[in-house]
């Protein structure tokens, strides 16, 4: 049977732009702080792996008490995470802090599982996380009268643009002969410098191929879609692509997979090309630095019912 919770306090965490944070193996997103006021009065903070630190590919989450703070009674600690109406991942862990190690979920939940079903785990590339802290019924303590609840959000900023390459004469174009389109955006600090299209012989065919020029003062997290915007104002999905950019004062090349072969092209140059003119669409992402990381509300009071997914995301 499961034990009541009785007066518990319940922390609520929202990453906005989550798939913009590093997804690389052994890097955490830290929660802001919180008090559980009625929890030993403890200061705390979530510590969230997404791609493991113990167990690669699995995302971890940690609770951490700030300064190692010795506890006069044993807590219990469940992790949720949220959809937007339901509750769609749970683990609990009984009778915390019997000895110093930080408590938390080696394996909440397989990062496959989160990709292949983003609508449901990350829907607007949102996470949202819960927190439940409660004494176990033997030691309930009594002056413990009211429950709490508090609400956070960390969201990560990204600029995004797009822009129509109009590649004209596109038949004439030699193979390795590279077409540039220099990059420029109203923030005047993106780390796109300019973008490469050209054809390459292989033993086969001959292949269309993108390369992206970048150079990052900060690490980031950078996507891109190109498509082809064909004859009456058809869209033609190209290729999506992402990349995770090490700062460097160099310039760094990001080289996509190949777009399309020639005999594709021709085989469809009426849906392709306009005029002998290839028009490419291309949309940039990249992430900012988080921009919010903040408490936005704190509730004590009497034990209510917390509906999912009503106040957050």
């Amino acid at each position: 049977m499961e034990e009541s919770k009785g007066k518990e306090f319940i922390f609520t965490w929202v990453i906005e732009n989550f798939s913009f944070f590093n997804q690389r193996h052994k890097v955490a997103i830290d929660s802001p702080n919180f008090i559980a006021d009625k929890i030993e009065k403890s200061k705390w903070n979530v510590r969230l792996f997404p791609e493991g630190y113990i167990c690669e590919n699995y995302l971890e989450v940690y609770l951490r008490p700030e300064n190692g703070v010795q506890f006069s009674h044993k807590i219990n600690l469940e992790f949720q995470m949220i959809a937007v109406d339901r509750v769609i991942k749970t683990m609990t862990i009984y009778n915390l802090f019997d000895n110093n190690l930080v408590p938390g979920c080696l394996k909440f939940l397989h990062t496959d599982i989160i990709k292949n079903d983003r609508d449901i785990y990350l829907p607007h590339d949102t996470l949202t996380l819960r927190c439940r802290l409660w004494y176990p019924d033997r030691f309930r303590i009594q002056e413990i009268l009211e429950s709490g609840q508090c609400f956070a959000r960390t969201r990560m900023g990204v600029e995004r643009m797009c822009f129509v390459w109009d590649l004209v004469e596109f038949s004439t174009l030699q193979p390795d002969l590279k077409k540039t389109f220099p990059i420029t955006a109203a923030s005047g600090e993106i780390p796109l410098k300019s973008i490469n299209l050209f054809w390459t012989k292989t033993c086969s065919s001959e292949e269309m191929n993108v390369e992206i020029v970048l150079r990052a003062n900060e690490n980031i997290v950078c996507k891109c879609k190109l498509s082809i915007l064909g004859f009456e104002g058809t869209i033609i999905d190209l290729v999506r692509n992402e990349r995770y950019v090490i700062a460097d004062e160099n310039t760094q090349i990001w080289i996509l997979p190949p777009l399309f072969s020639k005999k594709h092209l021709m085989a469809r140059k009426g849906a392709y090309l306009n005029n002998d003119t290839l028009s490419l669409k291309c949309e940039f992402a990249f992430s900012t630095g988080i921009v919010s990381k903040e408490i936005e509300e704190t509730y004590i009071g009497p034990k209510i019912h917390h509906s999912v997914g009503k106040r957050y995301p």
